[in-house]
């Protein structure tokens, strides 16, 4: 019996080490999470833009962490001015998970950008050619840091680990 309870008092002092360890390991993959989902927003809002012949733009709330992806109206063959919300899952306003927040979002050529702390908007513009707006987009749990780049000639996107200032190139010099 003694040796029972021996056991037992090893198991429970092993799994209290664990949890902790493992409340970690859910928070880094909620972060993971939110940033691949953020980055299929952006790639679909860039290829529904090249299909569809239609501007659209990821609109990123700082303030309330969500996002969502909107498309220009078109009327008589031109675009009226007019962005409306997506009818499909991503253009339906998706907040980030708690403990997950935006970053420093920065988005050129315009130079704007927004603090998270202000509560700021943001919106990526892709247009029908394929190009968009450079952007740096930060997503962080107080741990670590996911940043999403999208290169302005293409409007590519890549995520990466960490925290990124830069904003993505994808032009090439032939010279090299």
């Amino acid at each position: 019996m003694v040796e029972l309870l021996v056991v037992i008092a090893i198991m429970a002092v092993l799994s209290a080490m664990a949890v902790p360890q493992m409340a970690g390991a859910w928070g880094s993959a909620s972060l993971r999470s939110s940033a691949r989902d953020l980055l299929l927003a952006a790639r679909y809002a860039r290829d529904y833009a090249v299909t569809r012949r239609v501007r659209t733009r990821l609109v990123l709330a700082a303030g309330d962490g969500t996002y969502h992806v909107e498309a220009q109206r078109v009327e008589g063959g031109r675009g009226s001015g007019e962005f409306t919300p997506l009818g499909t899952t991503h253009g339906r306003r998706r907040k980030l998970p708690a403990g997950v927040r935006l970053g420093p979002l920065r988005v050129d050529p315009r130079g704007r950008s927004a603090d998270p702390a202000a509560g700021g908007t943001v919106t990526v513009v892709f247009e029908p050619t394929g190009q968009a707006d450079a952007a740096v987009i930060v997503l962080a749990d107080g741990r670590q840091r996911w940043t999403l780049r999208i290169a302005p000639s293409s409007g590519r996107a890549e995520l990466l680990e960490g925290e990124a200032v830069q904003a993505l190139d994808d032009r090439k010099d032939l010279d090299e």
